[in-house]
């Protein structure tokens, strides 16, 4: 929907979170403010909150106080949510709302459009790959504990990638030897090429990441979480990305099951401003996905999680890979700097990967979440990231 046809119709923003917090200027810029009717969102928790835009107060309303404002009221809903296929499949299943026009409010008030990068065939031919079944390329996993999820994502390496020849390198980040002998007892019963970097102790991710990378022997390092599986091979695609696009670093889509829809697509890094003029350094949300595609065309970005992501190990080594001076942000600001040294950072045309964090029971279960979110740290992470850079990361 043109921007034009929005101001001559009342406006419904379904949807008080990130995207539309974080985009308030648009609704002033665009002299459309005094068409918001309502403001809806599906977060119980967000209910009765007070929202300001533009001067004009707000109070977040539900699902169901949607449906009565049909009664009295002729609108256009706008989505300013990433869960824009999900809040369609509500609006569509209500006979009250079935005829009221829905828009994604995304490519409207974070102008996607500008986001979307041409390709050529310019690269075809100049860039080594991966190799026909991935000889040139090391899986680098990083784990400690929760031996139950590496397993499951090894087991989906062989069940996906079973003619793989390239090297699977584990770093094994202090993990408690009952923990490491259920990985090590996968492992001798694997076919594929692997190898174990046994730490002393459990390190902060940057540096765990870090001492696993530069040990890889390949000419690309495919770095993967390991609560993350494959559903598919990526091999035949990630060479023809790569030939397409010729980029360094690239991200791969992936299904994360706790959000329930497909993240690390068509992300960028974005600076935005609080109301006090404060620079923060900001993921965007990624654009809207097509469930109904396994594959398609590469395109450019400016960001990718450390998650899931495909690198040159000498571009990885020209970085100086991760900050170890910080605890989280490490993979934002380690993109940050890839872009600003003038880095082509690509996304791959395929959905391949399932990131599962499941919260694992148990002592160990409560011991990793402590480590991995310790406040205290992440408290100072964030104070060294703005005393280095002179603006925060949100």
């Amino acid at each position: 929907m043109k921007k034009e046809r929005l101001k001559n119709k009342l406006i419904i923003c379904f949807g008080a979170g990130k995207i539309f917090e974080l985009r308030k200027y648009f609704w002033a810029e665009e002299d459309l403010c005094g068409r918001i009717l309502a403001v809806i969102d599906n977060d119980i928790n967000k209910h009765g909150k007070q929202i300001e835009v533009a001067g004009r107060s707000f109070q977040v309303r539900s699902f169901n106080e949607l449906i009565h404002l049909k009664e009295d009221h002729d609108f256009v809903i706008m989505v300013t949510s990433a869960a824009f296929d999900e809040i369609y499949k509500q609006i569509k299943a209500s006979p009250e709302l079935k005829d009221v026009e829905v828009v994604d409010g995304r490519y409207a008030i974070q102008h996607r459009k500008d986001y979307l990068a041409s390709y050529s065939n310019i690269f075809q031919g100049s860039r080594t790959d991966v190799g026909e079944n991935g000889e040139n390329m090391t899986v680098s996993i990083l784990a400690y504990n929760r031996a139950e999820l590496t397993v499951r994502l090894l087991a989906s390496i062989e069940e996906f990638m079973p003619e793989y020849k390239g090297e699977i390198l584990i770093g094994d980040n202090g993990s408690d030897q009952e923990e490491y002998r259920i990985l090590e007892r996968k492992l001798q019963r694997m076919k594929l090429a692997w190898r174990v970097l046994k730490f002393d102790r459990h390190y902060p991710i940057p540096i765990g990441k870090n001492m696993t990378n530069r040990e890889c022997k390949t000419e690309w390092i495919f770095q993967l979480d390991n609560d993350m599986y494959l559903t598919g091979n990526p091999v035949l695609k990630m060479n023809q990305d790569i030939s397409q696009l010729g980029c360094s670093i690239w991200g791969l889509p992936y299904y994360n099951a706790r959000v329930r829809r497909v993240v690390n697509y068509g992300s960028n890094l974005e600076f935005v401003f609080d109301e006090s003029g404060n620079k923060k350094l900001t993921c965007l949300n990624d654009m809207q996905f097509c469930e109904g595609r396994d594959m398609w065309e590469p395109m450019l970005c400016t960001y990718t999680s450390g998650g899931a992501s495909l690198m040159r190990k000498d571009f990885f080594m020209k970085m100086n890979g991760y900050d170890e001076k910080i605890f989280v942000n490490e993979d934002i600001e380690f993109i940050y700097r890839a872009n600003m040294q003038g880095f082509k950072v690509g996304n791959m045309g395929i959905k391949c990967l399932v990131h599962d964090h499941k919260l694992l029971e148990g002592e160990l279960g409560k011991r990793y979440e402590a480590i991995r979110f310790d406040e205290m740290r992440i408290r100072e992470s964030k104070k060294y990231l703005k005393e280095k850079y002179g603006f925060e990361f949100l």
